[in-house]
């Protein structure tokens, strides 16, 4: 999981507007009374505009594990506060009515896979104090929910992701423990694509290491006339393994991203600068940026 920031409200969604789907949609929504009979069915949010704002804000990924949906999975649009009826932990039945005025709400809608959406969060909606649920809009802010919202929190702050792929929680997170749960996020396919992944990138920083060492005891050929290409070689070697590398980190498109931000930071503070310097000398002597090694 990794921030997300939220794009402006499409029209369709204008809860302001008389003349809009969503507003239409909410006054309907108010004379309904939410049974497990009711057959009110909720079709503003699935607009084929806000359906593809919310696919470019998301990047084709899911909001809870960053996972890319087109290759694991089917795109859900998610209600982060279930709009029918409530599943609330220790309580066999679901409870209703849920936040139906919030069913065309913008900020209420996320974009999830199938798997976090329906094996795992389904109706759940926890909060730090159940007498404080809201039942109207007005209540809203009274509530202390439990979950990660993507597009609210910042999910670097909540969870850690190890090289081996696990994800935890930090110290005193009852957000990040609550999300790693509820989403799913501990399963065990999910956690083999993101090792598989960190390997990968634990395999980048070592090489790119390694280069720098062999370029430094290159500077005892300074004399040899081939050192200006052997210098040339190495560098751009290194450049194209570290471009690859931060790629991986502001590509929004890529999956998993706040994991490598996590694995890189202390190798990226440690050789940022100095890479830096390298790529400033190689443009210098060739006037030219390096090659870019394939995705």
């Amino acid at each position: 999981m990794i921030y997300i920031q939220r794009k402006l409200q499409p029209p369709e969604l204008d809860l302001t507007n008389p003349k809009s789907i969503g507003y239409k949609e909410l006054e309907d929504a108010k004379k309904t009374t939410f049974t497990k009979d009711s057959k009110f069915e909720f079709k503003a949010y699935k607009n084929a505009n806000v359906k593809r704002i919310l696919h470019e804000m998301f990047n084709g990924k899911c909001g809870y594990c960053e996972g890319r949906i087109d290759v694991t999975s089917y795109e859900d649009i998610e209600h982060f506060r279930p709009k029918k009826a409530i599943k609330i932990e220790g309580k066999p039945e679901l409870v209703y009515p849920g936040y139906y005025w919030l069913a065309m709400d913008w900020d209420n809608l996320l974009v999830s896979c199938s798997r976090c959406n329906r094996s795992y969060k389904q109706n759940l909606f926890p909060l730090a104090d159940e007498s404080k649920r809201a039942k109207e809009p007005k209540e809203i802010a009274l509530e202390e929910p439990l979950l990660l919202n993507p597009c609210v929190d910042n999910p670097s702050e909540h969870l850690v992701f190890k090289d081996t792929g696990v994800v935890t929680f930090k110290k005193g997170s009852i957000k990040g423990e609550k999300s790693i749960d509820i989403y799913g996020l501990y399963r065990q396919g999910l956690t083999d694509e993101r090792a598989m992944l960190a390997k990968d990138i634990k395999f980048k920083m070592v090489q790119i290491c390694d280069e720098v060492m062999d370029l430094k005891e290159l500077a005892s050929l300074k004399g040899n006339p081939n050192f200006g290409k052997l210098f040339e070689r190495r560098v751009q070697s290194i450049i194209m393994l570290y471009d690859n590398l931060i790629e991986h980190i502001n590509d929004p498109k890529r999956p998993y991203r706040e994991m490598v931000k996590q694995l890189t930071a202390e190798f990226l503070s440690k050789h940022q600068a100095e890479i830096s310097n390298l790529r400033a000398v190689y443009n210098r002597k060739t006037g030219c940026e390096p090659m870019r090694l394939p995705s």
